[in-house]
């Protein structure tokens, strides 16, 4: 029993304990607190505006590579028709060039 005493005592004056920092330190303490505070906002401010930035551009990328993408298959569909046509034409000139040749 004298231990459980004891034990309430401890609590007690435990509980009636009470330690106030000077002024000075708590300004200090709170100054540090505000300078987390705003590290810790400008770490996640620049962590948003690059991703934004890497968004943007493979955003962008994509639609160039598309753009040009689309214009080389036009441009060599384009080649590829004017070949076609040269190459028929030259057939067409050689032809006409063995009938004559045959009179």
């Amino acid at each position: 029993m004298p231990e459980n005493e004891f034990e309430k005592e401890i609590q007690q004056k435990m509980a009636a304990f009470k330690l106030l920092p000077n002024n000075a330190i708590w300004k200090t303490v709170s100054a540090k607190i505000v300078h987390r505070n705003k590290r810790s906002r400008q770490v996640v401010l620049t962590l948003i505006l690059l991703c934004s930035f890497l968004t943007a551009t493979l955003i962008v990328s994509d639609v160039q590579q598309k753009y040009f993408f689309n214009n080389r298959v036009v441009v060599n569909t384009f080649e590829t028709h004017k070949n076609l046509q040269d190459i028929s034409i030259k057939n067409n000139i050689a032809q006409s060039t063995k009938k004559i040749s045959k009179y």
